[in-house]
């Protein structure tokens, strides 16, 4: 599918684009180009968190931290190892990783439509939190959709969740619908939706 193929490279670009404009400040992060850290006694602090495209290998730690910080309560497993994986694969979808050298840190995963992006899953662990990484994980993503010529953005957080409501508002998102019994039927949900053509990029998080 051509706008399949399309997203994914355009996406591609983005990172290539944000990494060379990060050059600047990747030797006093200790990373190299590509993210990865480099091999020297002279390296920065190792609290530096980079974003890459995920890989394969990167589904397994991704589900078990949505099991532990997305999913956590609920009676079934939907972001499985398994069902990463296949969005690592899949040319709809970007999965983003955060890492501090092969540690996974942090992820967003986004699949593609035609006319909008919908923001499947983000999470942080939590000694990671309140650095901006989250943001960082959101903005990378939404300027992927903005790329591709997609400017609706949309994602369902737990009605409980008053933090990640928050953090969420604080990004431009408004809240536009209650899910009632949207998570396995026991709990609902928030649809929070942004119009990226009236993006704002110093927000924030």
């Amino acid at each position: 599918m051509l706008m399949s193929t399309f997203v994914q490279a355009r996406a591609r670009t983005v990172y290539s684009r944000i990494r060379a404009a990060a050059a600047c400040t990747a030797a006093a992060r200790g990373e190299d180009r590509g993210g990865r850290k480099e091999q020297t006694k002279l390296d920065a602090p190792p609290n530096i968190d980079s974003l890459t495209l995920a890989r394969p290998l990167d589904a397994v730690p991704i589900a078990l931290m949505s099991r532990r910080l997305v999913e956590a309560g609920l009676p079934t497993w939907a972001w499985t190892s398994r069902r990463v994986a296949r969005h690592v694969h899949d040319p709809d979808s970007v999965v983003l990783a955060a890492r501090r050298g092969e540690e996974v840190t942090g992820f967003a995963i986004m699949g593609f439509g035609d006319e909008a992006a919908h923001l499947n899953l983000l999470a942080v662990e939590p000694r990671c939190r309140r650095a901006g990484l989250g943001t960082r994980l959101v903005r990378w993503l939404e300027e992927s959709a903005r790329i591709a010529g997609t400017f609706e953005v949309s994602l369902e957080v737990r009605a409980t969740n008053a933090a990640a409501r928050g953090f969420y508002k604080a990004l431009g998102y408004a809240e536009v619908d209650l899910l009632p019994g949207y998570y396995d039927r026991i709990e609902d949900a928030i649809r929070m939706t942004r119009d990226l053509r009236a993006l704002r990029i110093d927000q924030p998080g």
